[in-house]
């Protein structure tokens, strides 16, 4: 009996677990394989930055992920005064790795520029408004376009059927 009682435990602990993974956020590499990059106006056009973010809903608990060269660029997180004008001078974070994670409020609009000179202004800026208000813990669902993150789901279905597998085995 108490073998039952444990696994019965284990079974929902795995099943809990599981569940915490489909509700993380999701990760945006921006611009895709461009990366964090300037735009060359050829391959590269101007506007391929928003361009990218076009389409796409962030919330709360997502991530933007940043890919790039730190010999020729910067990632600075600024002002909208700053973003619109390209202002380098007084960026509210500096990030410097070239393979930055930022985790997104609710409700908040960011806008990130190069550093380095002449690429904001040739289009090597980003903004995005994230939805939902700042400080909550979950996105308010949307019935046009439910957001869902496949993988986590399929793994919390593995893990679920797994741990049922398991209780009853061991039952």
């Amino acid at each position: 009996m108490a073998q039952g009682r444990c696994s019965a435990v284990l079974a929902v602990a795995l099943l809990v677990a599981s569940f915490a993974i489909a509700v993380q956020g999701i990760d945006y590499t921006v611009g895709d394989t461009q990366g964090w990059t300037k735009p060359n106006g050829n391959s590269i056009p101007a506007t391929y930055l928003q361009t990218w973010a076009t389409g796409k809903t962030f919330n709360d608990g997502d991530n933007l992920i940043f890919n790039y060269n730190t010999v020729a660029h910067s990632l600075l997180q600024v002002s909208a005064t700053d973003y619109n004008g390209c202002i380098v001078t007084a960026p509210l974070e500096r990030y410097v790795t070239g393979k930055d994670t930022i985790k997104l409020a609710g409700g908040t609009t960011y806008y990130f520029i190069c550093g380095t000179g002449g690429h904001c202004d040739a289009g090597q800026k980003l903004s995005i408004t994230t939805s939902g208000t700042p400080g909550a813990t979950t996105p308010a669902p949307s019935a046009a376009a439910p957001r869902i993150n496949v993988a986590a789901v399929l793994q919390a279905s593995v893990a679920a059927t797994f741990a049922f597998v398991a209780a009853i085995a061991l039952w």
